[in-house]
């Protein structure tokens, strides 16, 4: 990460090393950070994680930093309106680091999937651009309604992508859960949006 120093309007982010741990807690960081891996190829991306990120702190004086009403999805939208403000994001998979959440129970994990699509869903409406979203989908009945297919992509998509996410294929199950979770709280985000 040191080496894009140099660059005033850069901002990197490092890649997740995926390490024998705790079922839970791997499955999850396998369905969270399937696109930042260690096999995964340097790239510009249009959002970064902030798992390991190298910002200047004149970028965060300048932009501000996280949006606290975001309790998930908070660095989506951070690194989102760098990019817009002129920051190149680059994903350096050089810079790698073991993440260890403390979600090690079911319930942890249901609880953070709901929630990140809760809160992501909104970060999406907001970018559509960033995501490549097709706006019929911000409907929840659509989205509710095309959730097994969504899900399945998504999962399948993951594995075909990235070779480090084929080793640990037991996660499986629990990327699939977590997707149609995520699906789930961003349906009733976008529900409860609709209401109002």
């Amino acid at each position: 990460m040191l080496s894009h120093r140099s660059e005033e309007l850069a901002v990197v982010s490092g890649a997740l090393r995926l390490v024998p741990d705790r079922y839970l807690r791997l499955a999850g960081n396998v369905a969270t950070f399937h696109e930042y891996t260690t096999a995964l190829a340097p790239s510009d991306r249009p959002y970064l994680p902030t798992f390991s990120l190298g910002v200047s702190r004149r970028a965060i004086a300048r932009h501000g930093g996280f949006d606290e009403r975001l309790p998930r999805a908070e660095d989506l939208d951070f690194t989102i309106r760098l990019r817009r403000a002129g920051y190149r994001l680059h994903f350096d998979p050089k810079a790698a680091v073991v993440h260890r959440p403390s979600r090690l129970t079911v319930g942890g994990l249901i609880d953070h999937s709901i929630l990140s699509g809760r809160c992501s869903i909104r970060v999406r409406r907001h970018y559509p651009d960033a995501f490549q979203m097709p706006k019929f989908m911000l409907r929840w009945t659509v989205l509710l309604a095309l959730a097994p297919v969504v899900v399945v992509w998504a999962a399948v998509r993951a594995w075909v992508q990235n070779p480090d996410v084929r080793r640990f294929w037991l996660a499986f199950p629990i990327v699939v859960l977590t997707r149609y979770l995520w699906i789930i709280g961003a349906c009733q985000t976008l529900r409860d949006d609709a209401a109002r």
